[in-house]
């Protein structure tokens, strides 16, 4: 069973040497008569019966266990897959669960800005309001004023228009 190898090994070259030989026909003629000369050799005619023996003796065993294995290798699959899907399920509600959390504060955080807006909306208003209301009074006191003065002039005016200067009537 030694030989076995060396035998393969040495197939293997000359396939290559006879594919790969440019020497011509005469060099191609030698090395076919010299392959049929070991495949017809007791020795090799030998170990080509002892391997094909030997394999239709351990295929069934062989077969026998690539089955075993394969269904081995089919079950822990499957319960990989198992676990893989129970792990992805149990981490996509994880994430849900996170992210129903995080919008209800988002939600929650957001109607508070939204009333510390409106109040302070509330608060500018009526600082604006106030703010108005004092400028119109201001302005009404200052039309107040202003028509004071207008009048005191007019009267003024007109008294000085009424008076009649004794050098003028002359």
């Amino acid at each position: 069973m030694r030989l076995r190898p060396f035998l393969i090994v040495g197939t293997g070259l000359a396939i290559g040497y006879v594919l790969g030989a440019r020497a011509g026909r005469e060099r191609y003629e030698q090395l076919r008569d010299a392959a049929r000369r070991a495949w017809t050799a007791p020795r090799f005619v030998r170990v080509r019966t002892d391997s094909a023996a030997f394999v239709r003796e351990n295929a069934p065993l062989v077969a026998e266990r690539t089955a075993v294995v394969a269904k081995d290798v089919a079950a822990k699959t499957a319960v990989t897959a198992k676990d893989v899907a129970a792990k992805t399920a149990e981490t996509a509600k994880d994430v849900a669960a996170k992210t129903a959390v995080t919008a209800k504060g988002v939600a929650a955080k957001t109607a508070e800005v939204a009333k510390d807006i409106a109040d302070r909306t509330v608060e500018v208003a009526k600082e604006v309001a106030d703010h108005t209301v004092e400028t119109a009074t201001d302005i009404a006191d200052r039309g107040k004023a202003v028509v004071g003065r207008a009048a005191e002039a007019a009267a003024a005016a007109r008294d000085g228009a009424l008076e009649t200067d004794p050098d003028d009537e002359a």
